[in-house]
């Protein structure tokens, strides 16, 4: 388990077994866009997290040992509780398949930074999003 460096409110975990691409996404996402970051090593991790933590977003690879992806997507989206949270799939699997297990998108492996830069702030962009506090309109400062 990995808690990010970055102090925010807006909380993306990362759910990876690959120590070397979850430690790149993490880099990544607290350098451009300043968000906090965790990680969870494997599904059941991942799942657990998510309960405890709820992040603003979960990125998640479908290959996990303990409990697989595509099975950690399904379980999110059936809980009541979990359900509204983003889960952008990270994986080298099709995109049909992280679709059909309940991922709301989907980034292939490899990504291009920008890429996920670009997905990542796209979800979190949504100011009534679980996790994000919205910001003030420029004309209220």
């Amino acid at each position: 388990m990995r808690w990010g460096r970055v102090h925010s409110n807006r909380l993306v975990l990362v759910v990876e077994d690959d120590p070397d691409i979850a430690e790149l996404v993490c880099l990544i996402l607290e350098a451009a866009l300043g968000v906090g970051t965790a990680l969870a090593t494997d599904g059941k991790q991942g799942l657990d997290l998510v309960r405890e933590r709820r992040p603003a977003l979960v990125l998640l690879d479908l290959g996990l040992p303990q409990l697989d992806g595509c099975e950690v997507a399904r379980r999110l989206k059936a809980d009541p509780a979990t359900a509204a949270i983003p889960v952008v799939a990270v994986t080298a699997r099709s995109r049909g398949e992280a679709m059909g297990a309940g991922c709301d998108d989907c980034v292939g492996k490899p990504f291009d930074p920008d890429d996920l830069i670009a997905k990542v702030r796209e979800y979190l962009a949504d100011p009534g999003a679980e996790g994000t506090t919205p910001e003030m309109p420029a004309s209220a400062a």
